[in-house]
């Protein structure tokens, strides 16, 4: 399976039954990382621990990088150990880590190295996602064996408007992919609940598993994610990535269920095996009454350039501190909220990078639809990160240059 995307998810191993210990070892490297002594302090007995190959090491492709359940690097495999891992990782099993003794002051760090066991799951016949939080848009992705059908959803905007979709169904020379994702999910080895308490907010998922011969298999997390989460990830950003022909489907809109309980088709493109590559064009993410809509609002973000946004005062309120926040117009809110109706780009940053583009530039020139779907989303999300993020962006300019640059491009119509 494919492993491109560098997205790190919060991982829980747990369960004993599931994993077997295959090597104690002396995590390599630690007193060469530049925050070593920061990361000594906060790292205690018994952290869990994250296995990452690193193939495209320039100093030794058989590299295996140690990361602190979080995405922090804390070493390596020794470089004499890792003929032990390679072949496996390189095959989809999975490995973790416990710490076990640590001496602070000598940077040394001692670790039981686990690994994943894999389960067989001859039985399966189906699964469905949802995926949603407050912030984000909701999706719910399904894949049906008996059918070859793989359909995904996403609502833009939390309780608000249709569903858009994509059905497809799978060639037979694609099936014999999808057949061996499935083994590599390992849904048997899942916990029922993962739970990160740190995250007040965020995203929650859960997802039902159907097989032939058993009750259905239910599981749910919040911002906490099982071992072959991005195995899973991974397979539905494949089969969403239509420039590798996988079969035939159609794009539609799923009304409300407030408003109608039928299914409006409103095909956006056709595709199937017999079109061609050029039926894999990306179409644009806005419609031309969303881009006028956006473009509406570079008058008021005009007059608010080097104004300064007025902030809450800092105060207690039975004795807790209250930090102060940015207050913002309501036309501020009301751009916000348009924006999600528009639709964001749930893979933002990882888009950005695409675009090598530096987030705080303010040259736009080059910018298409794509990458200013990406930039909107990153002025959103800012905000949940950092109070007064969009504040900076609006007295800066910055969001009026990347809407006159939509602008540009609507009118001229690139």
């Amino acid at each position: 399976m494919k492993q491109t995307r560098k997205t790190e998810y919060p991982i829980q191993p747990r369960t004993a039954d599931n994993y077997h210990l295959v090597k104690k070892t002396s995590i390599a490297g630690v007193s060469f990382l530049e925050n070593r002594d920061s990361i000594m302090a906060s790292t205690n007995v018994g952290d869990t621990l994250r296995l990452v190959r690193e193939p495209d090491n320039s100093h030794d492709p058989n590299a295996i990088r140690i990361d602190r359940n979080g995405g922090q690097k804390l070493g390596c495999i020794p470089r004499t150990e890792t003929a032990n891992f390679v072949a496996k990782m390189d095959g989809g099993i999975i490995f973790t880590g416990i710490i076990t003794s640590l001496q602070r002051h000598e940077y040394e760090i001692e670790a039981d190295i686990y690994e994943r066991v894999q389960i067989p799951f001859p039985d399966f016949t189906s699964f469905c996602l949802k995926t949603y939080g407050f912030f984000g848009p909701t999706t719910v992705c399904s894949l049906n064996l008996r059918e070859r059908k793989f359909v995904y959803k996403e609502q833009s905007y939390p309780h608000c408007g249709g569903y858009h979709c994509m059905e497809l169904k799978f060639s037979t020379d694609y099936w014999e992919t999808v057949l061996t994702n499935i083994q590599q999910f390992n849904f048997p080895a899942w916990e029922k609940y993962y739970d990160n308490p740190m995250v007040l907010d965020g995203t929650q998922w859960k997802i039902t598993i159907r097989r032939r011969n058993g009750k259905p298999i239910k599981i749910s997390g919040s911002n906490a994610y099982p071992e072959e989460w991005e195995f899973l990830q991974n397979f539905i950003y494949d089969c969403l990535d239509l420039k590798e022909l996988k079969g035939n489907g159609r794009f539609y809109i799923q009304a409300p269920m407030a408003k109608s309980n039928q299914i409006r088709n409103q095909p956006k493109k056709l595709f199937s095996q017999s079109q061609g590559t050029g039926l894999f064009d990306v179409p644009s993410p806005y419609s031309a009454d969303e881009l006028e809509k956006l473009c509406d609002y570079i008058p008021y973000f005009e007059q608010q350039v080097g104004k300064k946004v007025k902030w809450s005062e800092n105060k207690a309120k039975d004795g807790v501190m209250i930090l102060p926040y940015p207050i913002y117009d309501a036309e501020v809110s009301v751009f916000h909220k348009l924006i999600y109706d528009c639709g964001t780009d749930k893979n933002y940053s990882e888009t950005i990078k695409q675009y090598d583009f530096d987030t705080n530039s303010s040259d736009f020139s080059q910018a298409d639809l794509t990458l200013i779907q990406a930039l909107l989303t990153f002025f959103l999300r800012g905000e949940h990160f950092c109070d007064g993020f969009m504040a900076g962006c609006i007295e800066s300019g910055w969001i009026l240059g990347l809407l006159k640059r939509l602008d540009e491009i609507r009118t001229r119509g690139e």
